[in-house]
């Protein structure tokens, strides 16, 4: 019995010192909030669900779109009714974008950056039977801790196929003299 004991002990010990223990060190439990929030996010993205995207965001939000234009959002409807107008012009049989979650970054406490790729591999298809061609993108989400929890305060989506051809042109250039 004192053998078992001392096990359990020394387990328990050196969970803590891993910081994997269910109560690890403020580090590890931000970190895993955040996995947790960047995959509710991407869960929600792919079932194309603007209720539950709407609800992972902060009161007030801003939503820089693959086009570079800034959406200043202020209230769940507003919120919502932008997530239901983007995924409406997608085909329902598109297929879904594959996730990964890049970079997690506390620049702050209670602020964190979260960088997350989108890859259509696929494209998207679209409900008028245009297809944007395949391609991978970056959304940067800065998430604030609030009393209720982490949220996204901020999105920013780039479109990385743009850096790509962007990149490309640079090194298909003489160099200069």
């Amino acid at each position: 019995m004192f053998s078992q004991r001392l096990i359990i002990w020394i387990h328990l010990g050196l969970l803590a010192l891993t910081g994997l223990a269910p109560y690890g060190n403020a580090q590890t439990r931000t970190e895993l909030a955040l996995h947790k929030l960047a995959a509710r996010w991407t869960d929600a993205f792919r079932r194309q669900d603007a209720r539950e995207l709407a609800s992972l965001e902060a009161d007030q939000v801003e939503i820089v779109d693959r086009f570079g234009v800034s959406h200043q959002l202020a209230n769940a409807r507003e919120k919502e009714e932008l997530w239901a107008n983007g995924f409406e012009i997608v085909a329902k049989d598109s297929t879904a974008p594959e996730f990964g979650t890049e970079r997690l970054h506390i620049v702050a406490p209670h602020v964190a950056i979260i960088n997350v790729w989108v890859n259509f591999s696929d494209g998207i298809e679209l409900v008028d039977g245009a297809l944007i061609p395949p391609h991978r993108e970056n959304h940067s989400l800065v998430a604030v801790e609030t009393p209720s929890g982490w949220l996204i305060a901020s999105l920013h989506i780039h479109d990385e196929t743009a850096s790509e051809e962007y990149m490309r042109l640079q090194l298909a250039k003489p160099p200069s003299p």
